[in-house]
């Protein structure tokens, strides 16, 4: 009887993959519905709703020189009512739809366009996907650009649309599907388009702009960085409840027209901002009065060495005026020749990072850049007296690994790790590129931090890769330690990509591999010594407790004990 409530029917469901749900849907009655819709819910493929209408052939194809592989059929006439009546049975199930336009390979292969001609031809009145709320569509090509509109029209409770066009598509395509859908899409509350056409076609800006005047509802957008016209700001500020921008990665530059964002008119909730803009000018649109409420800052720019040292110092002191900020991300690329004489110039320090400290409520500090910050203990004691709510604390672990001969003393020593434990107890990530010749400070402070992750890029296992004390040393101060991690930060995942495979890289991983074998074994032993020292202590208090009982029974007999 258990298993037919609906809560611990759906809590079983939940917990049981792909595979097993279908097992559920043929195991009853009772469960069968139920396991579809499950199984149904998320899409990440068309190939399941295709395939109830006609059977797929999965043909290899060339493009570009390179072999594809591409869903083609052969069908006999249309479609008739019964094939549709079973389309709709299962596609009123699905919430969550992504696809590849792409098709470079499986396990989702690329649709042919003369698919979607003939189904959008014999498909009835009335939507495709009736109760979708969430479509990823990637890499649109312009023979499939119609396809999309086929299952995003009609979509009454359509939440949420990500679209990335392929370099291949016209800008009049764009533009076309562009001001289709802004007829189509009027409950939209997350939006997000990547644009691989020219940075110079304004009528795809201008279609853009008229469309977002519709999403009066929307809250979060991603768009191309050289998307920043007027009339696209305009649109923006004219949104009552938008909170979240971020700017889609596709490789262009921006140019002059993509650089005139405005903060001074609307964005009267705006909490999330991530931009691509010179360092020059990140500074001025982040201090206007309107955007003194962010929450979360997130920068990607590519300045040189003279503009770094420049502009650096003013983009924090105007950063800090967001007194409620809480995240904050700087991406730093430069082109660094390796020089002595640039490098000695080039590094950042803790007088950088001094005007954030009025930023009481700062939660996460990421900042990535080619060269390692070198940090020590009384400047992590004040951060940590100053940043009392800080989570993530990531400090340019990831430099070029080329330019480390010409530093006198990369990276900070892991004798600071003492002082971050102690100063920042609701740490629960630190990043830092670590000195190799640093030594180990002497430290009684058994680990009873919440510091669970570190992470310290490409650099040397410190007293030049001694592995066995580094990982004692890190499992005595950290007892929660879960991961210990090294290479390339995932958010920031472009710098120094040819090191990979260098013969040095891979010696200290080798060196860190030893490391986190010595801290899973240290760890494993404290915990069997506490619970053996919980068992003992129970046992020692079962004895006094018999002894008290027999020292209770002697004196009720009169008898000397």
């Amino acid at each position: 009887m258990a298993l037919k409530v609906p809560e611990v029917l759906n809590a079983i469901l939940q917990n049981t993959d792909r595979k097993g749900q279908a097992y559920c849907a043929r195991t009853c009655k009772k469960w069968q519905s139920p396991a579809l819709d499950f199984l149904w819910k998320d899409l990440e493929s068309l190939e399941p709703l295709v395939r109830l209408l006609v059977p797929l052939l999965l043909v290899s194809i060339e493009i570009q020189n390179r072999t594809a592989e591409m869903y083609e059929w052969k069908r006999n006439g249309s479609f008739g009512d019964a094939d549709w009546r079973t389309f709709d049975v299962y596609a009123k199930r699905v919430r969550s739809l992504e696809y590849d336009d792409s098709g470079a390979s499986r396990p989702n292969p690329a649709m042919n366009a003369g698919i979607f001609a003939d189904i959008g031809m014999y498909r009835p009145p009335g939507p495709f996907l009736p109760n979708v709320r969430t479509i990823h569509w990637r890499n649109i090509s312009e023979r499939r650009a119609p396809a999309v509109l086929m299952f995003v029209s009609g979509a009454p409770v359509l939440e949420s649309l990500s679209i990335s066009f392929g370099h291949a598509v016209p800008p009049r395509t764009t533009a076309s599907l562009i001001n289709t859908l802004s007829c189509r899409t009027p409950h939209l509350n997350h939006l997000s388009l990547s644009c691989g056409t020219s940075i110079q076609h304004r009528p795809i800006k201008m279609a853009f702009s008229r469309w977002l005047y519709q999403l009066r509802d929307l809250k979060a957008i991603g768009i191309p960085a050289y998307f920043g016209m007027t009339a696209v700001v305009q649109a923006l500020a004219s949104l009552p409840h938008l909170q979240t921008i971020h700017h889609t990665r596709n490789g262009y530059e921006l140019d002059a027209e993509g650089m005139m964002w405005n903060f001074e008119e609307g964005f009267h909730v705006l909490k999330e901002l991530s931009f691509d803009a010179p360092l020059s000018m990140a500074g001025q649109l982040i201090c206007s009065p309107k955007l003194s409420h962010l929450t979360r800052i997130c920068l990607n720019t590519r300045a040189s060495a003279p503009e770094l040292h420049v502009h650096l110092p003013d983009f924090f002191t105007q950063v800090a005026t967001c007194f409620s900020l809480e995240h904050l991300q700087l991406m730093l690329r430069d082109d660094i020749n390796a020089t002595e004489e640039t490098e000695t110039q080039l590094l950042l320090s803790y007088k950088h990072l001094r005007p954030l400290l009025t930023c009481r409520g700062l939660k996460q500090l990421q900042i990535a850049y080619n060269l390692p910050m070198t940090l020590y203990a009384h400047q992590l004691e004040e951060m940590g007296g100053k940043w009392p709510e800080m989570v993530t604390l990531e400090l340019c672990q990831n430099p070029r690994i080329s330019l480390e001969p010409f530093l006198e003393s990369p990276g900070t020593s892991i004798s600071v790790l003492p002082t971050v434990v102690a100063s920042f107890r609701k740490l629960e990530s630190f990043g830092i590129f670590l000195s190799p010749k640093a030594e180990f400070a002497d430290s009684d402070r058994l680990g009873s931090s919440e510091l669970k992750r570190l992470h310290f890029g490409h650099s040397q296992v410190p007293r030049t890769g001694d592995s066995f004390a580094a990982g004692a040393y890190i499992a005595l101060l950290c007892s929660r330690i879960t991961e210990v991690t090294t290479g390339k930060v995932a958010w920031f995942p472009s710098i120094d990509d040819s090191t990979e495979w260098n013969p040095e890289i891979l010696k200290r991983r080798t060196e860190w591999d030893r490391v986190r074998d010595v801290i899973n074994a240290t760890l494993k032993l404290r915990r069997i010594f506490n619970e053996t020292i919980v068992v003992l202590s129970q046992k020692l208090s079962d004895a006094e407790a018999k002894l008290r009982d027999y020292q209770h029974q002697l004196n009720v007999l009169d008898y000397p004990v």
